[in-house]
């Protein structure tokens, strides 16, 4: 029985320190590229349907996209550093309370 215990907290160490390295390793792409598609989207749907392209609205649907991705990045980076201060602090409390 105690063998069962021992295993399962390994198990949910091995977990945690999987969860912590994803997070901590976290640089925004996905959300960089969810944000740049929709930006990109977005342009060519006003392309097709409202005007067709000039050179400064193409320029303008560039920068558009450009500050969407970065934006998208910078927001996955900060969404991962949050979330990994919340399991810091859940588990500091975890641990204070088996003390």
């Amino acid at each position: 029985m105690q063998q069962s215990v021992v295993m399962e907290s390994d198990a949910q160490i091995t977990e945690l320190r999987a969860r912590i390295a994803r997070l901590a390793g976290e640089c925004g792409c996905l959300m960089g590229g969810i944000l740049l598609t929709v930006a990109a989207a977005t342009a060519a749907t006003y392309f097709l349907v409202v005007e067709a392209p000039t050179l400064g609205s193409a320029a303008l649907a560039i920068s558009c996209a450009f500050i969407a991705f970065v934006s998208g990045k910078l927001m996955g980076i900060g969404i991962a550093r949050i979330r990994l201060r919340l399991l810091r602090r859940a588990l500091n409390a975890r641990l204070g309370s088996m003390r």
